[in-house]
């Protein structure tokens, strides 16, 4: 039965799919009954919201009146509603870039939603007048449209233009999205004289199903040097036989989020559009603009004019700052500098390689973009007397590098690497953008592998994973009560990145906010709490409070059975699944020390006490010991993890090794109940 019962779905499934008529390439507007057949989409698709039947994206490049080469990516999406969870998609937001009248515009949009009324189509329109925009802050803003009509079976469909003068910015074309995709395709028109480089994201790699070449005319504004020594600009036109290239992909399954995993741009469908460089041969252009190997990148970045010059007046605005220098201790220099940046600018949250004021400008506003204000930083310890050098870097946000396809947009960070031999390692690695900085820790958003060393003389590829260890110390002083309550004292020892890390969670949202946490976080209630937080000296965050877990023990007529305290079951378990398609990653390092001290009554007998354990795999390592002497247990436990990443090829060994270490945390302690007339909990429950 159940055999014939598949036959049948899938004969159902296939009759009902020679209904749906081919939309690949679909013409606004156009329309018919048997495009928007609600059930046959349910069937194929039982677990999805919505879905995408035709996504069609085209890159090219244009030119508007007065205008310079623009970078042009006009959309078109056709979509069915398929369940109430899918209504979302009638509101409609694009993003993009715009700071002072420079970056992108959404040049058109036009909508249309279509309902089935009996046989009859209903259609509702929507222009881009009908949008407004909203600003979400650092210079982006969404132009929003809320369509209208919309309900389960009802099918969307949408195009806008969006132009760009950041010719040279990277664009990532996604053909996976939240919801399962049909069809997808990408037409990429790349002139001759502006070379890119094309990769693949994801684990599904679209088909090339055409290749053509088009004649092109293009014009370029080109600077002119007037015989007074001043310039304007002439318009250089010319033909150009660009090569178009079609990408298609069908049936795309929807991205498939999985916990303890890095950004979903490493893994979503798709690819990456990186320019490389410009070929000079079309018009009397300089070589410094032609951009292809990272040496290249590496010996020209410095001379960029937004990048040198706000060095070079950087320099110069630090120097007033020396005379501060003569009551500096011995070794506490770097942590002078970090002081001096901190106490006059702060980072208002743009990432970015390229300064976008003056030093001046910044210093008065008092504040500026990663860049502005780390090369603040650098400025002032080359003026000290430290080797310093930008160093660029990818946020995790942003992605990981693809050090295949040197290119300059796929830098969106900076930070300063500081060699001399007398640091430990002899480099050490600064961000001042953090509310509160540490010398030799960077913020977690900026631990993303390597970042590329910007100097002349050398190409150098920098670790960022370094110096992010969650070190931490946990002492418990417990007392079990006979009704089943524990109370005590905890007290806190975190050190190094941990130190770093919570000192910033603190001061983003104070003492109440991180109690509020470990509350919630753990079940614990805490009075009597203090924290000492002093950043300035080597000593660990110290955490103290009295601590209180109402009814924990379990009370049965005669015995008294405590659950395993060691470590909290994680809400996302990443090792619930029995394969991944992404790597495990976690944030930070691990050494972890916990020793537990648990008193308990007079008339209570230790039956059951777990074995010592231990277990290690790779770098991850782990041990359990259990002492007891006279009315008390004592635990004490020790885990070390000094990798990050866990591949897909290793995760079902790794697995193995982690649900062992939940097991063996399951064990309870069991004490047995001698004398019950002076238990009024055991009576009660005895009766």
């Amino acid at each position: 039965m159940k055999t014939l019962r598949l036959l049948c779905q899938y004969i159902f499934l296939a009759l009902m799919a020679l209904q749906v008529q081919a939309q690949d390439n679909f013409d606004m507007g156009i329309i018919s009954p048997s495009d928007m057949n609600l059930e046959y989409y349910q069937q194929k698709y039982p677990d999805a919201s919505a879905v995408i039947i035709s996504y069609i994206t085209d890159y090219g490049y244009t030119k508007r009146h007065r205008s310079d080469l623009l970078f042009s990516t006009t959309v078109k999406k056709r979509m069915i509603i398929l369940r109430e969870s899918g209504l979302q998609y009638g509101d409609v937001s694009i993003p993009f870039f715009n700071m002072q009248g420079s970056g992108e515009s959404i040049v058109s949009f036009q909508a249309n939603i279509y309902n089935l009324q009996g046989n009859r189509i209903q259609r509702h329109r929507v222009r881009k007048h009908q949008g407004f925009v909203n600003s979400v802050g650092n210079h982006w803003h969404h132009m929003v449209f809320a369509l209208p009509g919309v309900k389960v079976g009802s099918v969307i469909e949408y195009t806008y233009e969006k132009v760009s003068d950041f010719r040279l910015e990277p664009r990532h074309w996604t053909f996976q999205k939240e919801i399962p995709v049909v069809f997808a395709m990408l037409n990429l028109k790349q002139p001759s004289f502006l070379q890119h480089q094309i990769g693949t994201t994801g684990l599904m790699e679209p088909n090339i199903t055409r290749i053509e070449i088009v004649p092109s005319r293009y014009v370029i504004h080109l600077p002119l040097q007037m015989r007074d020594g001043t310039y304007t600009r002439y318009s250089h036109r010319f033909s150009d036989n660009s090569m178009k290239r079609t990408y298609v992909m069908r049936d795309i399954p929807a991205i498939r989020t999985e916990p303890f995993a890095d950004q979903s741009v490493n893994y979503v469908g798709g690819l990456l559009y990186l320019f490389s460089e410009e070929n000079p041969s079309k018009w009397d252009w300089s070589e410094e603009d032609t951009l292809a190997t990272w040496a290249r990148i590496n010996k020209k970045i410095l001379r960029y004019p937004a990048f040198s010059a706000y060095y070079k007046l950087a320099l110069e605005a630090v120097t007033p700052w020396l005379a501060d220098t003569a009551g500096v201790a011995p070794g506490n220099h770097i942590n002078w500098a970090f002081e001096q940046v901190h106490s006059r600018v702060s980072w208002n949250g743009r990432t970015t390689i390229q300064p976008g004021a003056t030093p001046e400008d910044v210093l008065e506003l008092g504040y500026g973009n990663i860049a502005e204000v780390n090369l603040l930083l650098m400025a002032l310890l080359r003026k000290m007397g430290f080797n310093t050098f930008p160093v660029l870097l990818s946020t995790l946000d942003n992605g990981r590098v693809r050090k295949e396809m040197p290119g300059t947009q796929q830098w969106n960070y900076l930070i300063v690497r500081v060699t001399d031999r007398s640091l430990p390692g002899g480099e050490i690695l600064l961000d001042a953008s953090a509310m509160v900085p540490m010398p030799g820790f960077i913020p977690e958003r900026a631990i993303n592998g390597k970042g590329l060393q910007v100097d002349e003389a050398l190409t150098q590829w920098v670790c960022l994973e370094q110096n992010f260890t969650m070190k931490e110390k946990r002492h418990f002083h417990i007392q079990l009560h006979p009704n089943g309550d524990l109370s005590g004292t905890m007290e806190l020892f975190i050190e190094d990145f941990g130190k770093f890390t919570w000192a910033n969670l603190l001061s983003l949202f104070g003492e109440e906010g991180y109690w509020q946490f470990m509350e919630t976080d753990t079940g614990l209630q805490f009075t009597n709490r203090s924290i000492n937080t002093n950043t300035n000296t080597s000593e660990p965050l110290h955490v103290k409070a009295d601590l209180f877990i109402p009814a924990y023990a379990q009370l049965t007529a005669h015995e008294v059975i405590l659950p395993s305290l060691l470590i909290k079951t994680l809400e996302e378990n990443p090792f619930k699944a029995l394969e991944r398609q992404s790597p495990v990653v976690f944030n930070y390092l691990t050494d972890s020390q916990v020793s537990m001290h648990l008193t308990y009554p007079d008339n209570y007998n230790l039956t059951y006490i777990p074995d010592h354990v231990s277990d290690s795999w790779q770098g991850f390592a782990y041990n359990y010991r259990w002492n007891h002497s006279e009315n008390r247990v004592e635990v004490y436990t020790h885990t070390q993890r000094d990798f990050r990443r866990i591949e897909v090829d290793q995760y079902a060994d790794f697995r193995e090794f982690a649900l062992r270490r939940l097991f063996n945390n399951t064990d309870s302690i069991v004490f047995e109940v001698s004398d019950q007339e002076n238990s009024a909990e055991t009576n009660i429950l005895a009766n």
